[in-house]
């Protein structure tokens, strides 16, 4: 069984003890009315360790010395005590609260982000910010429920969640933006509107001929030369009156591609209507010309005696007239479409959500942005702990104790005060390296960063209580 080395310091503590009691006794036993013959003093190399601690060291020195150092070793305990109570922002305690309360805090961020207005303009932008709102809440969930000290992979998370959230916010304000300007550069729905009153009575007349032409297509074959020509005649003049209605159309910039194609459409059908109403002999001019010009190999005049047998019997070619009147009427379709995607009453409607929306997004950036400043200044706070001031608290109390230690150290150390004085620079020594120790291991946030410190300080009260045992029995015996 190994034996603790204090167990022997007693009875030698008790040796030197008995000796300074005897030695008083001697000292003591002579009688009061003899008077002592004088006698020299012996040489400092006869006496004992106790006879020149009596001379050159008195108890009563030696006891308020350390006195003295006690008193500034317990102020020192104290002020160490406090001090370290005192950083409670520093405790893991203070990071599990600050973790709780930005999760918990953010809720009110997130339920912003879910009351925005999803009409069918803004809820492409309120989808944005309400599942950045949600997956920056969930990376701060997690930071509370699985932080450690020390680890930073999950603040690292949550700072790429922020990233993506302010990402989300500029694409949002982005869209808004073009959004706004597309509904802002839309026609003005009273222009458009008056510029649709005048076109639609044009294209209506404009079909109602072509249903006409229609119908004579179909029956040309049963009616007479002349009833056929003077119904061309007619759909001609009908186009003429078409042209001058399309000519006298309101002025609209966004309008200016319709007109123009309804007009090339019209020139087209006109002049298909005027060939085929030319006497037989210029159709048949013409047929040639053409036959010759589209092929050289080609025998001109079987390709003329080819395109004019109804020519001869004076009937007109509908081909080229059925080509037109489809063309015309494709121009017709697309211009009543255009026309109709810009009165589209969305503009408006979109121009209205997006007001909304302004109103709203304000409010929730407003309180994102609170949040994070909130964050910023506590993450560059270090969580609230300084942790430089206490490094710098650290060597302060180093210094302390060193000087306390060079004092234990001076205390006198001779014959019988020696075992108290090995007890007391043990202590303090325990104490010194202990707070040297912790200077250079300690970390924030952590359960034991003081585990040692209070360990030796338990060891180092025994040592002292030891020490202060012996030296009140060494007053009591002097």
């Amino acid at each position: 069984m190994k034996l603790d080395p204090r167990f022997f310091r007693w009875p030698f503590l008790a040796l030197c003890l008995l000796s300074a009691v005897a030695l008083a006794a001697c000292t003591q036993a002579e009688p009061a009315d003899s008077e002592p013959a004088p006698t020299e003093p012996p040489p400092a190399a006869a006496m004992s360790p106790s006879m020149m601690l009596d001379q050159d060291v008195p108890i009563s020195d030696f006891v308020s010395r350390h006195a003295a150092i006690s008193e500034e070793w317990d102020l020192f305990h104290d002020d160490f005590d406090q001090w370290s109570v005192s950083l409670s922002s520093c405790h893991p305690n203070a990071m599990y609260l600050a973790l709780n309360d930005f999760a918990v805090s953010f809720n009110a961020v997130t339920k912003d982000a879910r009351s925005l207005t999803r009409g069918s303009t803004s809820g492409e932008l309120a989808n944005l910010l309400i599942t950045a709102a949600e997956e920056e809440e969930a990376a701060l969930r997690q930071l509370r429920d699985y932080w450690q000290p020390n680890n930073v992979s999950l603040f690292e998370n949550v700072e790429q969640q922020r990233a993506k959230s302010s990402q989300a916010q500029k694409s949002a304000e982005d869209r808004a933006i073009e959004l706004r300007e597309g509904f802002e550069d839309a026609a003005d729905p009273d222009a458009v509107a008056e510029f649709q009153a005048a076109l639609n009575p044009v294209l209506v007349d404009w079909e109602t001929i072509h249903e006409d032409y229609e119908t004579l297509r179909n029956e040309a074959d049963t009616l007479e030369t002349d009833t056929v020509l003077r119904a061309l005649e007619s759909h001609l003049i009908v186009l003429e009156v078409i042209a001058e209605a399309i000519d006298e159309l309101p002025e609209l910039e966004e309008a200016e591609d319709v007109v123009e194609a309804l007009k090339e459409a019209l020139a087209a059908e006109r002049e298909a209507f005027e060939a085929a109403l030319k006497p037989p002999d210029a159709q048949a001019s013409e047929a040639s010309e053409q036959a010759a010009a589209e092929s050289e190999t080609t025998d001109a005049g079987e390709q003329a005696a080819a395109a004019q047998p109804e020519a001869e019997a004076g009937r007109p070619d509908f081909e080229p007239l059925d080509a037109a009147v489809a063309a015309s009427a494709d121009s017709m379709e697309a211009a009543d479409d255009t026309i109709d995607d810009l009165a589209d009453p969305d503009a408006e409607r979109g121009l209205a959500e997006l007001r909304v929306f302004d109103a709203e997004y304000a409010r929730l950036l407003r309180a994102w942005d609170a949040f994070n400043e909130r964050y910023n200044d506590w993450r560059m706070d270090d969580a609230g702990c300084d942790r430089t001031q206490v490094v710098a608290d650290l060597e302060q109390y180093g210094i302390r104790i060193s000087q306390l230690a060079r004092d234990v150290r001076t205390l006198p150390s001779s014959g019988y005060l020696l075992p108290i004085y090995t007890v007391l620079t043990e202590a303090v020594a325990r104490d010194e390296n202990a707070v040297r120790t912790l200077r250079y291991t300690w970390q924030p946030f952590t359960l034991d960063s003081f585990k040692a410190v209070h360990q030796e300080r338990i060891n180092t009260d025994n040592l002292r209580r030891e020490a202060e045992i012996a030296v009140q029995e060494l007053q009591s015996r002097s």
